[in-house]
């Protein structure tokens, strides 16, 4: 008996001693922040070597999104903020005496820290992977869609939102590379891909391709609501150049839109109501898919390692680093 107590506490012991997982949480660590630079690129195929690939696939968003922001786009100075100068220099202008009891000094009102956003693109000299990317542009067969850095807190995946990605030419609305990807943190660091890459071409009224519809992303909630690219006859653009009349003597170049109610069959007629059914399915869609291939994966990762994701028409090279705020920073140098 003793001796199998003196085992376990050996064991115990030992065990206590064992460095904990790099990626083991606590309700602390939750909130740690990671650097993460992502580079995706595709693959030049000729027609002679496509795949076959499957067609019965699901292209959707989740519900919780996360767009990348560019600080280049955002105003640098909230206007509460210039508002409120705003009144202190027209107080200050107007020569009225303050009340002595409402009056703030600048050392009794405390200093607000400002919170570092994440989600916002850094510049490029923060990147670690700008070689990877010189590489694929110098090779023929390869092309970058996608590449850019951020800073965000890394969290627990029923809590981590789909960062939306999209890269490539665009076509209309639409982009070469579009989808998601997730990153959350449990034991250890999780990517999820739900990306998909689509091949464009100029709809001239040949036969569709039966892909699935590409959905659109959804609006990000800071944004005010936009015109959506639904082209249906009812709420095409109207103008000069671009007349749809529903009367039998108007149309475009003199075509009539307006068919069904001819009492007997006209060979004209019908060749001009599939000219009419052309032109408005190429109003409609100005691009058809031609293929798409779908990367949907999950990957365990470290930090501080480069991480290859492969794939026949697809490659992604990513790599997630430990990242300080600067908020943090300044409540680690903050006198206690």
């Amino acid at each position: 008996m003793r001796f199998s107590l003196s085992l376990r506490n050996a064991v115990l012991s030992a065990l206590m001693c064992l460095p904990l997982p790099v990626y083991a949480q606590t309700e602390d660590q939750q909130e740690s922040w990671y650097q993460v630079e992502l580079l995706v690129f595709k693959r030049h195929q000729s027609s002679a070597t496509h795949e076959v690939w499957p067609k019965n696939i699901a292209l959707a968003y989740p519900p919780n999104v996360q767009y990348l922001r560019d600080p280049a786009s955002e105003p640098a100075q909230p206007a509460e903020v210039a508002d409120s100068e705003l009144d202190a220099n027209q107080e200050a202008s107007s020569g009225l005496p303050t009340s002595p009891d409402i009056a703030v000094t600048e050392s009794d009102a405390p200093p607000i820290e400002p919170q570092e956003e994440p989600f916002v693109l850094l510049p490029k000299d923060a990147m670690f992977i700008r070689g990877a990317e010189y590489a694929i542009n110098r090779d023929r067969a390869l092309a970058p869609l996608f590449h850019a850095t951020w800073a965000q807190p890394m969290k627990a995946l029923k809590d981590a939102p789909a960062i939306v990605i999209r890269g490539g030419e665009s076509f209309g609305n639409h982009h070469e590379l579009e989808g998601t990807i997730t990153l959350s943190v449990s034991r250890y660091l999780h990517l999820h891909t739900d990306l998909w890459l689509a091949e464009y071409e100029t709809n001239y009224g040949q036969a569709d391709y039966h892909w699935p519809p590409i959905p659109l992303p959804p609006e990000p909630e800071s944004l005010e609501p936009t015109i959506t690219s639904d082209l249906s006859l009812g709420n095409l653009p109207l103008d000069a150049d671009f007349n749809l009349s529903t009367g039998r003597s108007e149309g475009i170049n003199g075509i009539n839109l307006q068919v069904g109610d001819a009492t007997e069959f006209n060979p004209a007629s019908a060749a001009v109501t599939g000219l009419d059914s052309t032109l408005l399915s190429m109003a409609d869609q100005p691009f058809l898919v031609k293929h798409i291939v779908k990367l949907d994966q999950k990957r365990r990762m470290r930090s501080n390692e480069l991480h290859y994701i492969d794939h026949p028409e697809l490659g992604i090279i990513i790599k997630i680093m430990p990242y300080v705020p600067s908020h943090q920073e300044t409540e680690q140098t903050s006198p206690s």
